[in-house]
């Protein structure tokens, strides 16, 4: 999956150059003061990819605008105001994660979904098995998921 931070300004533009407006899963994920990923301590183990919450769309750009404003809000970043993300959501309810982390650490990374024959994109069932395979590796789903 190519990476993005959520505050690049072109962050939408730099979505649809990868992906174009196609169908897909996206990762939202923490960063450390000097760029790298953030392992997170999970109950089997720890997830060096710092998966904050995996996702999908059957547009990625779109769905990503929206993570990009319900999540910038808790941090009066912007100027964006909205809720229209559930990771946002619990963004908004966790101040202390808010003071911590800056939404500048906040880094997506995107897929396109595969096409069948016939050109149909099964983007959820690609989401299911990314989630699949994150709680059989760490025992729960990432922190802003379910």
């Amino acid at each position: 999956m190519a990476a993005i931070l959520l505050s690049d300004a072109q962050c939408y533009q730099k979505v649809v150059e990868l992906v174009g407006h196609r169908p897909g899963c996206y990762a939202l994920h923490l960063l450390r003061e000097n760029g790298s990923r953030h392992p997170i301590h999970r109950f089997l183990g720890v997830d060096e990819e710092a998966r904050l919450y995996i996702g999908t769309s059957d547009s990625l750009p779109r769905r990503i605008a929206q993570l990009k404003i319900a999540a910038a809000t808790p941090y009066g970043w912007g100027g964006y105001k909205g809720q229209n993300h559930v990771a946002g959501r619990k963004l908004a309810r966790l101040a202390q994660f808010v003071a911590l982390h800056p939404f500048e650490r906040l880094e997506i990374s995107v897929e396109a979904a595969p096409h069948d024959n016939d050109g149909i994109s099964d983007h959820r069932e690609m989401e299911r098995q990314l989630l699949r395979a994150y709680f059989d590796q760490f025992g729960e789903h990432p922190p802003l998921n379910g």
